[in-house]
């Protein structure tokens, strides 16, 4: 190849091959081009040394721009043209064949489009305005046709098979490995040149004169040969090209939602739900004036929670109606989108693969997948803590003129998550450290951060209303009742909440699958420990935002009674976080850290998959109730005007293990009072009060039903959730209630159902013996229940 500086000329390569009797009419039209149009041509005739005279010929000529190679080796007419575009002395080149089939009076024009913009310039014969020669025939005709048909796809012009071309040198210097098969040089650097304009100059396309065709059945099954390599090629520079993230997020995303679908008619509408389904029929103002404390008689518990849920379920039933379904698809939508930024926040920071692993991780976790049927805040939370972590990581790698962009978007997140549920303000608290973290080693200043803090701090006074109605509400509560131990240590809560994070009560029905996703945990916890010197900013970022949040949770644990603050569902708001810093691993500098991060990720995520398989499997036993199958079970005896309800307050059971509110308030909400409810309570003399009349009405009353139903209802924790669902649930035993009617001659014995979820109910039903149902209060005996 030469390397002598390229001038400003044109170099014509035009491989011959026994050519004798056209080089001379080649060079002569030619040579009239050059004068014409006062141009500086090179012409090489690249020969493979066709000893017909050709070399004598060219000899005898004795012009000072035309010379012929002789080619002794790695014969053919590709490579030919690649050894001349090689040794070419001008930056512009054009090549042409030797038989006069191409009009070297069209390179002006050619030159025209090259100089005017295009990579490539090619002398079409099918472009508006060119033809062939009258001589060629149909069957030739159709081969060129069909021959250009393949190669379409890899370059669009109407043309693709002509070998006469013009392309810079620069461009043909920088195509990528050449390797032609057969005759077609032209199709192989219009691929690998990756031109991005290509011109075609139509033309006449004249048959041979003298000689006869090179082309051969040969020839076109090597053209086959080359068209195929061409492809593979191409193909890969595709799969290069395509930015496959986008399909990779909605991969994650419908997985995700796939799983919460599947689940989704396994859930029961249960305690907190009838809460914010009875919220929902009051209007904006109504509902704001609810929950900063006025009083309404829904006949459920009242909230302890900020209106922004209420109010954008509120937006959503108006578009698409109040029934329960509709609702739990306004969670999955929030969680699936929750999913979407939380993959756009980890491909931001550390790329696609980080990304797949965040979205996987997060949207197939068991604990997402049944939050996002809940009629509740936490979807709609979670999706909020998605943005904010997404707003964090933008905040601390974007520009710095774009800082005040993102830092105002975190002030909206927090706010809203503030007003979403009041652990926003936890969440909050933990983004705001982690910009001041930012603020500091970026810029070196806190003035930022501390006015965002301060414009939060303003923001949150809107809270104290609906604050100091929760503080009377968990005021009025006993801390059994929420599941408090007497000790405010934070070692098992803590505890209990970091087992919650990786796996799930669905995850214990394969022990290989707790062992895979403690194990995958405890990797990516390990992974972030090799790494944490070196992590960036970011990564730093996320860190502070989760350990400072959970900080202050753990604070109010140790100071604040009534409720449970590490309570996994209220700390939701980890997960985004999290799962992208555990993500992160994957892009270390540490091999040891980025394969710790990989294990760990996949055995988080097949443990999470197992746990999504038996949720849609055995998905009633992990609702949070057993509203469904009661449904049921009240239809199948008549209805709620056939049945009655007396609840066991499990004397025999410590009070935090009682659940009978769970079954309770559900069927309150489904039925009112067409279906009477009451508690058996224990007293010097046995009573039963109806739960549906307050004050003085609360008394014994008469029954009015042929059939009674005495519940039993208990928690199920993990362990004993996963034996009873494997091995069948097993009966809690009659309670004293139940034996005092198992005594009476007016009532029978004819039946008992089981029903496992989270909140277990035992139904033992009677059906009255009298022709009148009896009066209840007759139960009344002299032994306590």
């Amino acid at each position: 190849m030469s390397t002598a500086p390229l001038r400003s000329g044109i170099t014509i390569v035009v491989p011959t091959y026994q050519e004798v009797e056209n080089i001379p009419l080649l060079v002569e039209r030619i040579d009239k081009v050059r004068r014409e149009n006062d141009l500086e041509i090179e012409l090489l005739l690249m020969d493979d040394n066709s000893r017909d005279g050709s070399a004598e010929l060219v000899e005898r000529m004795n012009l000072p721009w035309v010379r012929l190679i002789t080619r002794l080796g790695n014969r053919g007419l590709s490579n030919s043209v690649l050894d001349g575009l090689r040794i070419a002395r001008h930056a512009t080149l054009v090549v042409m064949d030797a038989d006069l089939s191409h009009p070297p009076e069209k390179i002006p024009e050619m030159l025209a489009r090259l100089n005017d913009g295009a990579d490539f310039v090619i002398g079409s014969r099918f472009a508006k305005g060119g033809s062939t020669d009258t001589g060629w025939g149909l069957f030739r005709w159709l081969n060129s046709r069909i021959a250009g048909l393949f190669a379409i796809p890899l370059a669009r012009v109407k043309d693709p098979m002509s070998g006469f071309f013009m392309i810079r040198k620069s461009t043909f210097a920088s195509a990528d490995a050449l390797n032609p098969v057969g005759y077609k040089i032209g199709l192989e650097l219009l691929v690998k040149c990756h031109c991005s304009r290509t011109d075609e100059v139509p033309i006449y396309f004249a048959d041979r004169k003298h000689g006869k065709s090179k082309l051969s059945v040969t020839e076109q099954l090597r053209y086959l040969q080359h068209i195929l390599r061409l492809y593979c090629y191409a193909s890969r520079r595709w799969f290069k090209r395509i930015d496959y993230s986008p399909v990779a997020m909605l991969a994650c995303v419908s997985l995700s939602a796939l799983a919460a679908v599947l689940f989704l008619p396994r859930q029961s509408i249960w305690i907190d739900e009838t809460t914010q389904l009875s919220g929902l029929t009051l209007g904006p103002i109504g509902l704001i004036r609810w929950l900063a404390g006025q009083n309404h008689m829904f006949s459920v518990p009242p909230d302890r929670m900020p209106p922004m849920s209420y109010l954008i379920q509120w937006g959503w039933i108006q578009l698409f109606g109040s029934r329960v379904q509709t609702l739990r698809a306004f969670g999955i939508v929030c969680v699936s989108l929750a999913v979407a930024v939380t993959f756009a926040a980890a491909r931001k920071a550390f790329g696609t693969l980080a990304a797949i692993l965040a979205a996987m991780m997060m949207g197939l976790a068991p604990q997402v997948v049944t939050t996002a049927v809940e009629i509740r805040a936490y979807p709609l939370f979670l999706l909020e803590a998605s943005f904010g972590f997404y707003f964090l990581i933008r905040y601390s790698s974007d520009a710095p003129e774009r800082s005040g962009y993102w830092l105002a978007w975190m002030v909206v997140a927090c706010i809203a998550t503030m007003f979403t549920h009041l652990f926003g303000v936890i969440f909050a608290a933990g983004l705001l450290c982690a910009a001041s973290l930012i603020s500091l080693q970026r810029f070196g200043e806190l003035r930022r951060p501390a006015i965002v803090t301060a414009v939060v701090a303003v923001f949150g006074l809107g809270l104290i209303p609906f604050v100091r109605a929760a503080f009377a509400i968990s005021g009025g509560e006993t801390a059994s009742l929420e599941g408090a131990a007497s000790s405010r240590s934070i070692i098992r809560p803590l505890a209990q909440l970091t087992y919650h994070l990786c796996a799930h009560p669905a995850t214990a029905l394969n022990a290989g699958a707790v062992v895979a996703a403690i194990l995958g945990f405890s990797l990516l916890l390990l992974s972030l420990v090799v790494r944490f010197r070196s992590v960036a900013l970011k990564e730093r970022s996320l860190a502070v935002a989760l350990g400072s949040g959970l900080a202050v949770a753990g604070l109010a644990r140790m100071v604040v009674r009534g409720f449970e603050p590490l309570a996994p569902s209220y700390n939701i708001w980890i997960l985004p976080g999290l799962y992208l810093l555990f993500a992160a691993g994957v892009t270390s500098t540490s091999r040891r850290a980025r394969q710790l991060a990989l294990v760990g990720a996949f055995l988080v995520i097949g443990a999470n998959t197992y746990s999504d398989t038996q949720l849609a499997v055995h998905g009633r036993a992990f609702a949070h109730g057993t509203e469904s199958q009661l449904e049921d079970l009240v239809s199948r005896f008549g209805g709620p005007g056939k049945v009655a309800i007396v609840y066991e307050n499990g004397s025999d059971l410590p009070p935090g293990y009682n659940a009978w509110p769970f079954v309770y308030y559900p069927l309150v909400y489904t039925y009112g009072r067409e279906l009477p409810q009451y508690i058996a309570v224990a007293t010097p003399i046995g009573s039963i009060i109806e739960c549906n009349l307050p004050g003085p009405l609360r008394s014994p009353v008469d029954l009015g039903r042929p059939y009674l139903f005495v519940i039993r209802a208990e928690q199920e924790y993990t362990r004993q959730l996963a034996s009873q669902v494997s091995n069948g649930m097993k009966p809690f035993g009659p309670g004293p209630f139940c034996l005092l009617m198992e005594k009476s001659p007016e009532w029978k014995h004819v039946g008992q159902e089981c029903f496992l979820s989270l909140q277990a109910s035992q139904v033992d039903i009677f059906r009255t013996t009298s022709v009148e149902p009896r009066l209840l209060k007759s139960l009344a005996s002299d032994t306590p229940f």
